[in-house]
């Protein structure tokens, strides 16, 4: 088979995949139409790089997904604009999965190069640790603390952290790490996927809420809900956190960034 062959069998199946993945996500509710959109690029690309690029994806995805929706009665009293079925519009998805997709599409280019397959597994596992400790350490029984100076805070303020949210920051990495296992390409099995995506999960989460403590807004109303806007009405900054010049979106995306680049640069 020639190679344009190839990437023309690629790019249409890439094609189908890609509208199957953003239409099933947009027709459950947890994309919005920009998302929709912005899902089915990061799709066509990780399709058209290789079984183990989709395979990652999907398990960030449906894992990403199926979280949101637990415990979404008590979550909708401590979240400001909580929704069950997710909503995330193209910023979200592009904070996720934009790194991802570029180290996706640098790999078709350089195939010999396992580092950028390394960069690919920790970045997913960074978003993946920092999802599952997200929707699931604000369920924690007892309120968070913030990670510099350990101040007590509501549930949901940005750079808290909680036992339950770090074990599911480790849980997230790890099922990262166990797909890709699972169907990793041999260059990536000296690599230790598992090891190298808990790492990813944990460190990943840790450095997210080190720069939401400082760079995001976090505020109390006066229903004691916890929102990130901060034009909200009445909203009290929260003690302990800092400046308010970055969204979560572009937390998300630098955490994710600076984590895969560390620990890249360490395993390789």
């Amino acid at each position: 088979m020639s190679l344009s062959l190839h990437f023309e069998q690629r790019g249409f199946y890439g094609a189908l995949f890609a509208t199957i993945l953003s239409g099933y996500a947009f027709r459950k509710g947890s994309l919005t139409t920009s998302g929709c959109v912005a899902a089915w690029l990061v799709g066509f690309c990780t399709y058209v790089a290789s079984g183990w690029h989709v395979a990652v994806l999907l398990m960030f995805f449906f894992g990403g997904t199926k979280l949101t929706k637990v415990g979404h009665k008590k979550k909708e009293k401590l979240e400001e604009g909580y929704c069950a079925q997710g909503g995330r519009n193209h910023w979200q998805v592009l904070a996720n999965g934009g790194l991802g997709t570029l180290l996706s599409l640098m790999w078709v280019m350089d195939k010999s190069n396992s580092c950028l397959l390394v960069a690919y597994l920790v970045q997913y596992s960074v978003v993946a640790g920092d999802t599952w400790a997200s929707e699931l350490g604000i369920l924690n029984t007892s309120n968070p603390r913030l990670i510099i100076g350990f101040r007590e805070v509501p549930p949901g303020t940005n750079g808290g952290i909680t036992l339950l949210g770090t074990a599911a920051s480790l849980l997230g990495g790890l099922s990262i790490g166990s797909i890709s296992f699972t169907v990793s390409p041999p260059m990536m099995l000296a690599t230790h996927p598992i090891i190298v995506s808990g790492i990813g999960g944990l460190l990943g989460s840790a450095v997210d809420s080190i720069l939401g403590q400082f760079f995001e807004y976090s505020g109390t109303t006066t229903t004691g809900i916890v929102t990130n806007n901060p034009s909200s009405d009445k909203a009290v900054k929260v003690p302990g956190t800092w400046l308010a010049i970055l969204n979560g979106n572009q937390i998300n995306f630098l955490a994710a960034f600076l984590t895969t680049v560390f620990l890249s640069y360490t395993m390789c």
